[in-house]
């Protein structure tokens, strides 16, 4: 009996005195796992800070509610759409790639199976700071940007010289029409002044005849009396050569309009029939020319493309340093993309010297480790103000600091080395290789004078892609 009593009072003494277990409420884990699906995927959301937490439910059935802000940036430049040159798409950067830009939200929490399920109610979002230039449709150039332009301008001369060669056609046949409007009018001129010409010979034959007439008249009515039978004959008989000098008259004005009209056809038809050949020969002449310079432009592009995928390295290098020393803005563009995924390390180290000595922005990417090992990503800028052989100098800035360090560095084959100082802060140095996708890739080391962690420049593996 004093056993069990023990046993009873043992278990008594458990059940009033045992643990409840509260259910912690989510932490910044749990909501930046909710809301990183309903970010798009050329942003990176960063800490995620609570600042206020309410359970409506209980301990049993526990319903959160917490409002948070986080951090995001884009992972590469975002653009919005200014303009549409046909068939290109202009766009402008609207929010430059690494730009912070905070968001704000309400998370619902409610405990299923063990796991939180959130669901966010954000009350702003990311939607309106622009797109990816991957994702606008055509032809797509930057708004002033000098290649961006140069293409336009390409564009557009080819069309004027395409409407040029249509105005020039429509040109020639309006000549064409003149001609043969003024072959027409002359042709009527010609005939009405020769139609004038043989009216005033008529009419000049018939004044004469009439003033024989009027003479022999006066000498038939003072002959009248002895004879009138001559008279009458001497009458019927000028009549007679007024009939045929009339007869003649327009017989021979009629034979000369028919002989000048043909003749006129005649020369009319020639000279159209010459107009044409030399028309369409005009044509096809500067047709054949613009199909002969597309032609020599694919053959080079082609020939370049051959060679800078050739195996043979010295081949490789001699058609890239050929397309770099041309005035072809399109053959240098061709000649980087392609060396910078070669497999070549000299020809990728070549690629990387040009670039830099066009005194370019580096954009670089940072991929670090903070607080519990959470990772995040951050960018740097590198600008290129002197170069000089293999070396180069300029400035080096992090979005976290307001000052900018002095950069130096140098490229050997395909490694660049990179050496970043502050004047009191910290210090960033970076060896990078070209990879074959034309990737220059990594470790990035920094930290403060004192050598501990710099907390706005952690370092990381660092990229940056041409």
């Amino acid at each position: 009996m004093r056993i069990l009593a023990g046993i009873l009072a043992a278990a008594a003494v458990i059940g009033f005195h045992g643990p409840v277990l509260a259910q912690q409420a989510p932490g910044p884990d749990e909501l930046a796992s909710a809301l990183g699906p309903g970010v798009p995927s050329w942003w990176t959301v960063g800490a995620v800070e609570i600042q206020a937490s309410v359970n409506d439910g209980d301990d049993i059935s526990p319903r959160y509610r917490q409002r948070f802000t986080a951090d995001a940036a884009p992972r590469e430049d975002l653009f919005r759409l200014v303009d549409k040159v046909e068939p290109f798409s202009v766009i402008a950067v609207v929010t430059p790639a690494g730009k912070s830009y905070r968001l704000y939200g309400i998370g619902h929490s409610t405990l299923e199976k063990g796991k939180w399920s959130t669901k966010l109610e954000m009350e702003n979002s990311v939607a309106a700071l622009g797109r990816p230039r991957s994702m606008f449709e055509g032809p797509v150039v930057v708004a002033g940007d000098e290649s961006s332009q140069q293409a336009i301008e390409t564009f557009m001369q080819g069309r004027e010289t395409a409407k040029a060669l249509a105005e020039r056609a429509a040109r020639t046949a309006a000549n064409a029409d003149i001609l043969a409007r003024l072959a027409a009018e002359a042709d009527a001129q010609e005939r009405a002044l020769l139609e004038d010409s043989y009216r005033r010979r008529l009419e000049a034959l018939k004044g004469r005849i009439d003033a024989d007439l009027a003479g022999f008249g006066s000498a038939v009515d003072a002959m009248i009396a002895d004879n009138r039978k001559t008279l009458a004959q001497l009458e019927a008989l000028h009549r007679e050569k007024v009939a045929a000098v009339k007869a003649r008259a327009e017989t021979q004005l009629a034979i000369a309009q028919a002989e000048k009209e043909g003749a006129a056809q005649d020369e009319l038809a020639a000279a159209l029939e010459a107009l044409g050949p030399k028309r369409q020969r005009a044509l096809d002449l500067e047709a054949q020319a613009v199909e002969a310079r597309v032609a020599a432009d694919k053959k080079r592009y082609d020939l370049l493309s051959a060679k800078l995928a050739s195996a043979d390295a010295s081949e490789q290098m001699a058609a890239f340093n050929a397309a770099m020393a041309s005035e072809d803005a399109t053959l240098k563009r061709l000649a980087l993309s392609a060396a910078f995924r070669s497999a070549n390390d000299d020809l990728q180290g070549a690629a990387l010297a040009a670039y830099v000595s066009g005194m370019p922005q580096v954009t670089i990417s940072v991929a670090f480790k903070g607080r519990d090992d959470k990772p995040g990503t951050y960018v740097q800028t590198l600008r290129i103000n002197e170069v000089a052989g293999s070396s180069f100098a300029g400035e080096f800035s992090t979005p976290g600091k307001a000052k900018i360090a002095r950069a130096s560095g140098t490229i050997q084959g395909d490694t660049l080395s990179l050496d970043a100082r502050w004047e009191r802060g910290s210090k960033c140095s970076w060896n990078a290789r070209i990879n074959e996708q034309g990737v220059l890739s990594g470790r990035m080391q920094c930290a403060r004078n004192d050598g501990n962690k710099d907390r706005y420049n952690p370092g990381g593996d660092a990229s940056a892609s041409f």
